[in-house]
């Protein structure tokens, strides 16, 4: 299994299938390895370097070329990742979180805003479960107004519009699109289809680069 030397995990669960335990702690993995130790078949496991653009080299590799299923598989990584682009960032909700956070805190009196920022606090708190209600977060830093699934408790649900280039980014007005364009092109904003496609802007565990990080200075310029 040529991919042992490069996946400590899988090396870990081969380990624990053949311990006295005998099993991977999954159930999947225990029929495939259950599978190989029977038929000793190196063509049931896929090629590492078979789907890669400069395929596999290796006239007699031993391991399986199965071209129907890594068009599967690329399908539902593509798919996986439309529905990501269809949620609000994890960098849009950390920072709406923080700026909803400090204006809480600056609003209290003195003897309860002076509170350390580990003690807790209802009204903090409730940001956290606020974010299951969040439907689009307006991508400019200086923003950052929330349009919500469910906006009958809400006094502000603004309407958002999309940027017309990718198709993804979210703004509540044209002056906030302008004032947000210097830092969103270098996301970079690519169309659609091709920001989907780009392997290079997708992290391993499927979410896009740079939406896990949080701004902390902001260019009043930008």
């Amino acid at each position: 299994m040529y991919f042992v030397a490069e996946y400590r995990e899988f090396w870990n669960m081969v380990l624990n299938y053949h311990s006295p335990a005998g099993t991977t702690g999954v159930k999947e993995w225990n029929q495939l390895l259950a599978k190989l130790k029977k038929d000793r078949n190196p063509k049931l496991i896929p090629c590492m370097f078979f789907a890669r653009e400069a395929g596999c080299l290796d006239p007699i590799c031993p391991f399986l070329h199965d071209e129907e299923a890594c068009i599967r598989v690329r399908e539902e990584v593509l798919e996986a990742r439309r529905q990501e682009l269809r949620r609000p960032t994890t960098r849009d909700l950390t920072q709406q979180y923080l700026v909803e956070s400090t204006r809480i805190r600056s609003s209290r009196p003195s003897t309860l805003s002076s509170r350390s920022f580990d003690d807790p606090d209802p009204d903090i708190d409730r940001l956290w479960d606020d974010n299951d209600n969040v439907e689009k977060i307006c991508s400019n830093p200086l923003c950052l107004k929330v349009q919500w699934k469910q906006p009958a408790a809400r006094v502000d649900n603004p309407s958002m519009m999309l940027c017309s280039r990718c198709k993804v980014t979210h703004y509540c007005s044209p002056e906030c699109q302008k004032r947000d364009w210097k830092r969103h092109k270098k996301e970079p904003c690519l169309p659609y289809e091709e920001m989907v496609e780009n392997d290079d802007l997708w992290t391993r565990w499927g979410t896009r680069k740079g939406t896990g990080n949080v701004m902390i200075h902001v260019d009043e310029d930008m």
